[in-house]
C-alpha cells in the first residue's frame, strides 16, 4: 500500500509539474519560437522584421526584364508607391498598354506587423499608357516580409514581389 501510494503523489507531482510548465508557456505554443528567434516577449513583434523601406519589391511572376517590371515601395511614414507597366497585344489588336504609379496610404492589418493594406491616394499615368482605367477605389492587403510581399486568396498564396536586395541571392529565378 505504501508503494502505491508513494506512485500515486509521484504521478500527481509529474501531472502538476507538466500542467504548470504547460499553462506557464501561453499561448506562443502555436508559433514555433514564440515567431521570433525564441524572443516570447512583448517587445517582440516589434523587433520581428517586416518591410525593407525605400526598397523596390519587383513582380515575381514575369519574364521581363527587371526595369519592365512592376514593383512596389514602401516608406516609413506609412506611404508608398506601385509602379504598374503591362502590355498586352491579342493577334492584330492594338496593343493595350498599362504604365502608371499609383501613390498609396497603407496601414499595418495585424499586431506584428507582417501584412499591409494598401489605399489609393492618387495615379500618375506614364506616357505609353492608353488604358488610364485605374479606379480610386484601388486598395490591396499584402502579407509582408523583409524578402518578399504575398497576396492571399481563395486559391493560396501569390507571389506578388521579391525585395531587390533578395534578387542576388537567388540569381536563377525568372530568368
Amino acid at each position: 500500500m505504501k508503494k502505491f501510494l508513494t506512485k500515486l503523489i509521484l504521478s500527481a507531482a509529474c501531472v502538476t509539474a507538466l500542467a504548470t510548465c504547460l499553462v506557464g508557456c501561453g499561448d506562443d505554443l502555436s508559433v514555433p519560437n514564440g515567431g521570433n528567434g525564441g524572443d516570447t516577449t512583448a517587445n517582440a513583434a516589434q523587433a520581428m522584421p517586416t518591410l525593407r523601406f525605400d526598397s523596390k519589391y519587383y513582380a515575381g511572376l514575369s519574364d521581363a526584364p527587371i526595369e519592365e517590371r512592376s514593383y512596389y515601395i514602401f516608406s516609413e511614414n506609412g506611404t508608398g508607391k506601385y509602379y504598374c507597366y503591362y502590355y498586352y497585344q491579342y493577334k492584330n489588336e492594338t496593343p493595350q498598354i498599362d504604365d502608371y504609379t499609383i501613390d498609396f496610404k497603407y496601414v499595418y492589418s495585424n499586431a506584428n506587423k507582417t501584412q499591409v493594406t494598401c489605399f489609393y491616394d492618387k495615379v500618375t499615368y506614364g506616357a505609353k499608357d492608353n488604358q488610364k482605367d485605374v479606379s480610386t477605389s484601388w486598395w490591396r492587403t499584402l502579407n509582408v516580409s523583409e524578402n518578399v510581399l504575398l497576396s492571399e486568396s481563395q486559391y493560396g498564396y501569390t507571389l506578388v514581389g521579391i525585395n531587390e536586395d533578395y534578387l542576388d541571392q537567388i540569381p536563377n529565378f525568372a530568368e
